[in-house]
């Protein structure tokens, strides 16, 4: 990596992000767990995909709550 400073606040926001997230909905089934880490890596690189185990509502509050999160670069 060229900017490696620039990888780890990606990794900071998805990780505070799906803290976050997981706590507000007392998440502890693996499945959603491992979903929401997917669509956070998705996030990261721009895509927002179209399957997931979250509701359409749920979905637009992880990427506003990953939003929030985010560094000015």
């Amino acid at each position: 990596d060229l900017r490696p400073d620039r990888e780890i606040q990606i990794w900071e926001m998805m990780n505070a992000t799906y803290l976050e997230f997981i706590d507000k909905y007392n998440i502890d089934d693996e499945k959603i767990k491992f979903d929401i880490y997917n669509l956070l890596i998705h996030f990261s690189i721009g895509i927002i995909p179209q399957t997931t185990y979250l509701n359409d509502e749920q979905l637009n509050e992880l990427l506003e709550l990953w939003k929030s999160n985010a560094y000015e670069y």
